[in-house]
């Protein structure tokens, strides 16, 4: 990812706006865990016989509101950003694609398939675009955000930060186990998609040719083989994949029991009151978000890299 940053920094006005918003957007998100402190806290007193005034919760309250429309206005102005981002992302590296191509000799072509190369345009620079999207408008928020918390919750439990620690590089130590397989599956799968994608595009470009030779039965079976390739290695890909998650999922879930059982203990031991049991537990569940949706993070960004090992390929001839 560094690697296409550096690439394309001539769009670092884009990723700059997108940084600034995402640490703007990550800290407003930990207002509605302190707000709700606030009002168990003020509840809690006022049932116990307390005096807290009305005016207390009403401010709570305004101020919960501010801070979620202010984010939904900032989240949605850093998603237009990053669609614009993408776009030119995708237009810089479709261009300087265009230009390597024009400048190559034609003993390049004589060795590829016309089809293949027009198929990689659209494969790879597509997945490596559509990553830095979802990037810049979820993924590196929801990162952030967890990081944050993660200080936050070790200002009140250092047990339960610690536990939220383990699980990170827990996490990565299992998927690199599958991710080696995964790519070597993908970069087979990217293969037979490019040649197929390819041959097909030379077959209806050279329609005539195709008929004049009454090779239509040759050429769909090459097309239909090679898809079938790429169903046979994709199913062997999800295997893995799948199995590796729920093992990952598993060990998630366990070290979350754990956390919640270390919340509940300590306010047995009178450590905190519910107040802050309650904060930790909203910002516990606010880290699980990002951690039970990075499965989806990782395939994206193992597409990505496939990609791009394929679009720099070709960018290095």
């Amino acid at each position: 990812m560094l690697r296409i940053v550096r690439y394309s920094k001539k769009l670092w006005p884009y990723y700059l706006g997108i940084a600034v918003f995402v640490i703007i957007i990550s800290l407003l998100n930990l207002v509605t865990p302190f707000i709700t402190k606030g009002l168990v806290d003020g509840l809690t007193t006022k049932f116990a016989g307390g005096d807290v005034k009305t005016t207390y919760f009403l401010m709570l309250l305004g101020l919960m509101l501010l801070a979620n429309v202010v984010s939904t206005f900032l989240s949605n102005f850093n998603g237009y950003i990053g669609d614009n981002m993408a776009a030119k992302l995708n237009s810089l590296l479709s261009e300087r694609y265009f230009e390597h191509l024009m400048s190559l000799p034609i003993s390049y072509y004589d060795n590829e398939l016309t089809g293949k190369i027009t198929a990689r345009l659209e494969r790879s620079i597509s997945t490596i675009s559509n990553l830095m999207q979802a990037l810049s408008n979820s993924f590196v928020q929801f990162f952030l955000t967890t990081a944050i918390t993660l200080v936050v919750i070790a200002l009140y439990s250092w047990p339960v930060a610690l536990l939220l620690v383990v699980i990170f590089p827990t996490y990565i130590w299992v998927t690199h186990l599958s991710s080696k397989s995964w790519q070597k599956a993908q970069q087979g799968i990217n293969e037979d998609l490019d040649v197929a994608n390819g041959r097909f595009v030379e077959s209806v470009g050279q329609i005539r040719v195709v008929k004049s030779f009454v090779t239509e039965l040759r050429e769909v079976g090459f097309f239909k083989s090679r898809r079938r390739a790429i169903e046979s290695q994709t199913r062997r890909q999800s295997k893995r994949w799948h199995k590796y998650d729920i093992i990952r999922k598993l060990i998630l879930d366990v070290i979350f029991f754990g956390i919640f059982f270390v919340i509940i203990w300590q306010a047995f031991q009178d450590s905190y009151g519910l107040g802050t049991v309650v904060l930790l537990i909203t910002l516990v569940l606010q880290a699980q978000l990002p951690l039970f949706g990075s499965s989806f993070i990782v395939d994206s960004l193992q597409r990505a890299s496939a990609g791009s090992k394929d679009y720099f390929e070709i960018m290095h001839q």
